[in-house]
């Protein structure tokens, strides 16, 4: 191996056969109930606010800011990281659990808390956990604290055979794309 704690290509290949689905889809959920969150937040408690468009733009701002910060501390290997990402998912699930009961309540209001709920039961798998172990590990074998892996171990385990669950994270990013292409041209 040229660099301490790089991984090779094989490596590099099963790590995200491994996990890039799960992480995705971690992504995925925190963004879509974040974003259903500031709109039901926006649209239930915020309606008749004179600054409510402002209020609802500075939640979106910092909201953008603890998921871009803390999905890059991840990846790089920071256990913090996933504080900054949880308020994401625990904030629409509050402000769902809020409307309860008042004439704003609907299938969209349900469709929030379910993503902000399976947000955070990825994000609590086994999976998701084992990938936050793996990269701080590659974080302390860069830094030389533990001993790099050899290039013909395979400490993630060989790729799985079918990769459904990349499929799946791939076919959700492309109806996003053209649901925002649609809404951009045509809404």
């Amino acid at each position: 191996m040229k660099y301490r704690g790089r991984l090779s290509a094989e490596q590099f290949e099963a790590f995200m056969a491994r996990y890039f689905p799960t992480f995705m889809g971690g992504s995925l959920l925190c963004m879509l109930a974040g974003g259903g969150g500031i709109a039901m937040w926006q649209h239930g408690y915020l309606r008749g606010m004179p600054d409510g468009r402002m209020y609802a733009l500075a939640a979106g701002l910092i909201l953008f800011l603890l998921i871009s910060v803390g999905q890059i501390a991840l990846i790089r290997g920071f256990r913090w990281g996933v504080w900054l990402v949880l308020p994401s998912l625990l904030g629409p699930a509050l402000a769902a659990v809020g409307l309860f009961g008042t004439r704003y309540a609907g299938a969209g209001q349900m469709g929030i808390l379910v993503m902000s709920l399976a947000g955070l039961l990825v994000i609590n798998s086994k999976k998701h956990r084992a990938m936050r172990k793996r990269l701080e590990e590659m974080r302390l074998q860069r830094k030389g604290v533990i001993p790099a892996t050899l290039s013909d171990e395979f400490p993630d385990g060989p790729p799985p055979d079918k990769p459904w669950m990349t499929y799946l994270v791939l076919g959700l990013v492309a109806i996003i794309i053209l649901g925002k292409i649609y809404l951009f041209f045509w809404g």
